[in-house]
């Protein structure tokens, strides 16, 4: 074989070889640029093993990186996007399956707070403590009941008028979707067991009676105005 020849073959495979390497290495190198950078900042991981960190790299939605600013940097390319979070904090977003975090946090500020209870003795307890402590109130109302401790009917409108017959009161169950009331509210509005259902919410009616059950669903119910 030409000695020329045999060197422009042996040449061949090198380049053959040098670019099949270059081009592992490039889509190798590739993975490791992220597509977003979030850097200097107090960021919780939710890993128990590695909690808190200031740095993370995210490439096509997951996290490849998460350690120092120092270890970030080999993450970051041309085309990424770098976010400095300037001491602030952040952590990983979570899906929200329909809970109601804010509306449970502000039922702390209703006058009857019941989101701590769990039980029946521990909402008329409550209510009735509130209740006491404040006679000169018009009315009053609460928030954080568990409508779904009790039968399909729900809690009575006699346990409200138990506690006060004189003045409305109108307790919110911890869904936002319920409201129980007690007898006063029905005669201030006018409502008997002849009252339809608004058009998109229902007043819960005992159905051997007819009689209204002190419950009412869903927003045109609970805010009949």
């Amino acid at each position: 074989m030409n000695n020329n020849f045999s060197w422009l073959i042996l040449l061949s495979a090198i380049l053959f070889l040098t670019g099949c390497a270059t081009e592992t290495n490039s889509v190798a190198s590739s993975k490791k640029i992220a597509d977003t950078v979030l850097t200097d900042g107090e960021i919780y991981t939710v890993d128990e093993k590695n909690s808190w960190v200031e740095s993370i790299a995210v490439k096509d939605g997951e996290i490849i990186y998460a350690g120092s600013m120092e270890g970030v940097d080999s993450y970051i390319g041309k085309n990424s996007k770098v976010i400095d979070l300037d001491g602030k904090f952040a952590m990983l977003s979570f899906v929200d399956s329909h809970l109601h975090p804010l509306s449970n946090a502000y039922a702390y500020n209703f006058q009857a707070a019941l989101i701590d209870f769990n039980t029946h003795e521990e909402y008329i307890a409550a209510i009735r403590e509130f209740s006491e402590k404040n006679p000169d109130l018009d009315g009053f109302m609460g928030e954080g009941y568990d409508r779904y401790i009790y039968d399909e009917l729900g809690p009575k409108k006699e346990w409200l008028d138990a506690i006060d017959s004189e003045r409305p009161i109108v307790i919110i169950d911890k869904d936002i979707h319920t409201a129980w009331v007690n007898s006063k509210v029905f005669e201030i509005l006018g409502w008997d067991k002849n009252t339809p259902d608004p058009q998109g919410g229902v007043i819960i009616k005992d159905p051997a009676t007819g009689e209204l059950t002190g419950l009412w669903q869903e927003i045109p119910a609970i805010d009949p105005a």
